[in-house]
């Protein structure tokens, strides 16, 4: 059985007369709306994602010979560190060189985005970052991922400990945080993205330590063979676990690495939506197997990998040997589960954390990197067809540094704005992560009789955090949603809006927001409805599940 995600789009165009009507004024939908089909499957074991991105070659006929070429915009996030792990700042665009496959290419644009004055050339990072950082949010969702299945039990106990702690001590957090588990049989999503600080420690506090029917509980590394009962080194000689078989025992881990990759390729893929960087914090003691990242640097997928072993006493360690002989433990295996580790988060632009007794220094150098980077671009061209997958490095003119930046980029055929448009709302329709780049608010639905019509109604309002879908040259979004019973699509609808607003609407609109309602059947069984607002304006995008009445 597999656990298999799954989205199916069908692109077409029908009419709508549906009006939008906001506190003040009434704005006409435009006639032509995109009609979207999800077709979503979340089955427990473990991931298989279908990916467009492949290990080997191209099919030769797929990848057949055309005279099109394309031109694309490739944006590269970089950020810089000097020997200390301090951010360096005050570089310019001639202190960086970009290279794709191997050949310089021409830096077409150059921006620093900084929380430092432009002429510091390093400074240290504050120890506790001042909540909230306008930058961060929005801009890099911050995506708490706790592997069970690669992390003994005590240890996984240790390090929610401390998370929980320290989210305790804060008010509202600098970027949407979400909290996901995988336990090797299942991924779950424990909270939805959100600023609320009190919410994620909550959701951090109820996640059980792993125990299995193979007596793995002590553990929570993967589902031993049958004698395993405690996996922690015996004090008094040796005992249960010394049993095991060693090759079985590493069989086993080398099997978990894979599904382990792709549980973090789906989390990703949870965000594909989301336009800009997202920061996937992996708390974990890593894996036997090297983790394939491309499809998260595809998804612009920051990988921070936490070493829950680093600084932790021995005694928390699994191991088949007794504490007078950790040195080949330590050596032959933390030594290979570190470097994967470390491959891993360079590969996508982010970095290994090596300081399990403060696991929140890993989120708020996430944080810090996503306020304190430079942004290149550069273009490059294309006469394939399908995607294609391009190596970049990053080089920067300056002595006793370290670069940070993914190295590689998805380049896909150049699509038109409303292909573009389609994708990503496609993409949020299928995802069961509710997107928080707008506010929305979905309320109650009204009381009605059996096979009535219900009424959606809409609310999207404006914060400090969050822009509204107006502004002083009008609105542009697009509304579409889904009803899903079970895992079919039962309904589905949508439609484009967008005009000039008048300077006394646009201030109402500030004030009270805007209310956006529709109309759909009453499904006949249990039922769930999704909706996804994109800011067509600005790319921001958000969304809402419910359950329906």
């Amino acid at each position: 059985m597999a656990f298999r995600a799954k989205f199916v789009a069908r692109n077409g165009y029908r009419r709508s007369a549906s009006p939008v009507t906001p506190s003040s004024g009434k704005l006409q939908a435009i006639a032509g709306f995109p009609n979207f089909g999800i077709t979503c499957s979340f089955v427990a074991l473990f991931v298989i994602l279908s990916c467009v991105l492949s290990r080997g070659g191209t099919d030769p006929q797929a990848s057949a010979p055309t005279f099109r070429t394309s031109t694309e915009v490739v944006s590269v996030p970089v950020v810089v560190k000097d020997r200390h792990g301090n951010h360096v700042y005050g570089l310019a665009k001639k202190d960086f060189s970009i290279f794709e496959d191997g050949h310089e290419v021409e830096i077409r644009s150059f921006e620093s985005v900084s929380e430092q004055p432009a002429s510091a050339l390093s400074a240290r990072a504050p120890a506790k970052l001042q909540m909230p950082l306008q930058q961060a949010i929005g801009s890099a969702p911050i995506i708490l991922f706790f592997d069970q299945l690669n992390t003994p039990a005590n240890e996984q106990s240790e390090v929610r400990r401390r998370l929980a702690l320290w989210y305790q001590s804060q008010q509202t957090l600098a970027a949407p945080t979400c909290v996901i588990l995988y336990t090797g049989s299942a991924l779950r999503i424990l909270q939805q993205p959100t600023l609320e600080a009190a919410k994620i420690r909550a959701a951090i506090e109820n996640i059980p330590t792993t125990v299995n029917s193979q007596g793995a509980g002590a553990t929570g590394e993967l589902p031993l063979p049958a004698g395993a009962n405690e996996n922690f080194p015996n004090w008094n000689g040796d005992g249960p676990l010394r049993t095991l078989g060693r090759l079985n025992y590493f069989w086993h881990r080398a099997m978990s690495g894979a599904d382990t990759e792709s549980a973090l390729i789906y989390a990703g893929r949870l965000f594909a939506a989301w336009p800009d960087e997202k920061a996937l914090i992996w708390v974990s003691a890593g894996t036997t197997t090297k983790v394939w990242t491309a499809p998260l640097q595809a998804a612009q997928v920051k990988l921070y990998a936490l070493n829950v072993h680093t600084l932790i006493p021995y005694k928390f360690i699994a191991s088949f040997t007794t504490p007078d002989t950790t040195y080949e433990y330590e050596t032959a295996v933390n030594g290979q589960l570190l470097q994967n580790m470390r491959d891993a988060a360079q590969e996508t632009g982010g970095e290994l954390c090596n300081n399990s007794l403060e696991p929140q220094s890993c989120v708020q150098k996430a944080l810090e990197d996503a306020t304190d980077h430079y942004l290149l671009s550069y273009e490059t061209h294309s006469r394939a067809s399908q995607p294609e997958w391009r190596e970049i490095r990053v080089k920067v003119n300056r002595p006793g540094v370290t670069v940070f930046a993914r190295s590689g980029v998805r380049i896909a055929p150049n699509l038109r704005t409303e292909e573009k448009k389609r994708e990503q709302i496609a993409a949020a329709l299928a995802s069961p992560v509710d997107l928080p780049g707008l506010r929305l608010e979905l309320q109650p639905v009204p009381p009605h009789q059996p096979g009535q019509e219900l009424i959606l109604s809409l609310l999207m309002r404006s914060d400090a955090n969050h822009p509204g879908v107006w502004n002083t040259g009008g609105m542009d979004f697009t509304v579409a949603g889904v009803v899903l019973s079970g895992s079919d699509v039962v309904q589905r609808f949508g439609e484009d809006v967008h005009g000039p607003l008048p300077r006394k609407t646009i201030s109402d609109l500030d004030t009270s927001g805007l209310t956006w309602t529709r109309k759909i059947a009453a499904p006949h069984d249990p039922a769930v409805v999704r909706l996804v607002v994109r800011d067509n304006a600005t790319g921001r995008i958000g969304s809402v599940t419910r359950s329906l009445p």
